[in-house]
């Protein structure tokens, strides 16, 4: 049982990284004038919810 939960931590970790990565890029896209306002946050509403969402369970998980 433990080793699940030592996947599931790798694995929560690389999406938390991945989508701080996304995130990076669509601000460094919008900064540039490469994308509208609309479509950075349309880009990364959704993202920015999960991270929050991602990082609070990760804190929970390291707590247990």
């Amino acid at each position: 049982m433990d080793k699940m939960y030592k996947n599931d931590d790798v694995s929560l970790n690389e999406l938390i990284q991945v989508t701080k990565d996304f995130i990076e890029l669509a601000d460094s896209l919008y900064s540039r004038g490469k994308i509208t306002e609309i479509e950075y946050n349309e880009l990364t509403f959704v993202k920015k919810d999960f991270l929050a969402q991602a990082e609070a369970n990760k804190e929970n998980i390291e707590v247990c």
